[in-house]
């Protein structure tokens, strides 16, 4: 399997991939615009995202949004869309597309911010579980806590499941309300 920042060269796959993530996550097929927003994204650099590939066939993929934080006065990378093919899940695919993250976001001295929406004060744990990535536990207001994809040891002592975030060595996991 190789795990790469995806080029404009793989916007048809990446098109199918994103279709099926937003499928997953009850929207309907719309390949064609999935096709134009993943093509501008790409085009427009307004986003990285990792496709994760075996020979020919795309398997997966994480999208990293650039922005700024005012409370660490660093860049921040948003993750909201992850996804793998229900055929791969449970194989490291996903560990292997945030460690990528990670790893490039590390080298460029960049925090990593994972949103996860909350249903009726609830993390939506079956999303998180479809991308190899076990639930967190909420913290208090970036409370530090040392992990390693799902080997986490908690040393926060508050915690709530609305409105809060945790950091984990360079991924910030927040959680928001879900409108």
């Amino acid at each position: 399997m190789q795990i790469r920042l995806a080029t404009g060269a793989d916007v048809e796959q990446l098109t199918g991939l994103f279709d099926l993530y937003r499928q997953s996550l009850g929207q309907p097929s719309e390949n064609h615009k999935c096709r134009q927003f993943v093509s501008a994204r790409l085009s427009e650099g307004d986003t990285m995202i990792f496709i994760a590939r075996h020979e020919v066939q795309a398997l997966g993929f994480i999208q990293l949004y650039p922005s700024y934080s005012s409370v660490s006065l660093k860049p921040v990378w948003y993750f909201d869309d992850a996804f793998v093919v229900e055929l791969y899940r449970g194989t490291g695919i996903a560990k292997g597309l945030i460690a990528k993250a990670k790893e490039l976001a590390d080298s460029a001295d960049v925090v990593l911010i994972k949103r996860t929406l909350v249903e009726q004060g609830i993390a939506v744990q079956e999303k998180v579980k479809q991308e190899d990535v076990e639930q967190e536990t909420l913290t208090g207001n970036l409370q530090q806590a040392d992990e390693s994809c799902g080997d986490r040891q908690d040393n926060a002592t508050e915690k709530s499941p609305v409105g809060s975030a945790f950091k984990s060595s360079s991924v910030v996991y927040m959680y928001h309300q879900a409108l």
